[in-house]
C-alpha cells in the first residue's frame, strides 16, 4: 500500500516538472521571437495568422452549408459521347 502511494506521489511529480518544463520552452521561445522581430513585427504576424484561421473557418463552413444532407448524393453520369468499339477493319 505504501508502494503504490509513493508510485502515485512520483506520477504526481513528474507530470508538474514536465509542466514547469514545457511552461519555460514555451516563455524561452517567446522570448526569442521577440528579440528576432520585435514586438511591432511579432503582432503583424499574430494579427495575420489570426485572419488567415478565420478566413479558412468560414470558408469551410460555407462548403459545409453548401453541401446539405437534403441532396441526393451525386451520381457519376453517363460520358458525354458513347463509347464504341472499333471493329479494328476499316471499310473505306
Amino acid at each position: 500500500m505504501v508502494g503504490l502511494l509513493l508510485v502515485a506521489a512520483r506520477t504526481e511529480v513528474r507530470a508538474a516538472t514536465r509542466t514547469a518544463t514545457n511552461l519555460s520552452r514555451l516563455l524561452e521561445g517567446g522570448f526569442l521571437g521577440l528579440l528576432l522581430f520585435g514586438g511591432s513585427r511579432l503582432a503583424g504576424i499574430g494579427k495575420n495568422a489570426g485572419r488567415a484561421i478565420r478566413e479558412f473557418k468560414e470558408e469551410t463552413s460555407a462548403l459545409r452549408s453548401s453541401a446539405s444532407p437534403s441532396e441526393p448524393p451525386a451520381t457519376p453520369g453517363q460520358p458525354a459521347s458513347p463509347v464504341t468499339p472499333e471493329s479494328g477493319t476499316d471499310k473505306s
